[in-house]
């Protein structure tokens, strides 16, 4: 665990832990409530936070790799340049390189390339 969600948890723990004081809150929500609720929100923001920027990313070193790699089998299944299966990719998705994919277009870009693989392939 993080040491942000460590002190998150710990945070909570001492909340819970105090009494709550003796008053008619007149169906309001108490302080510890609403500070229990403002940590969880905070703590939930941060993870989603964390999925976004991973989804966003750009592709890492092994994901290029691996496309490449389909691209160039690609080429080899159908008879053809590699430039031009590379072209036709990099005009699907609307790119100059692959660093221009994000980690959010991977999965559409191995299905593309294995619909190119499969189309002529000879098994």
């Amino acid at each position: 665990m993080s040491d942000r969600s460590e002190k998150i948890v710990t945070l909570a723990r001492e909340i819970l832990a105090r009494p709550e004081p003796e008053s008619d809150h007149g169906g309001q929500y108490s302080l510890k409530t609403v500070a229990l609720a403002a940590m969880l929100s905070a703590a939930g923001a941060s993870g989603a936070t964390v999925l976004a920027l991973d989804y966003a990313r750009p592709l890492n070193r092994y994901e290029k790799i691996e496309l490449i790699a389909l691209i160039r089998y690609a080429a080899d299944t159908q008879h053809i340049e590699k430039d031009s299966i590379r072209d036709a990719f990099f005009d699907q998705f609307g790119i100059v390189s692959l660093d221009d994919l994000s980690n959010a277009q991977m999965n559409e870009a191995r299905d593309y390339l294995q619909k190119r693989i499969k189309q002529n392939a000879s098994f």
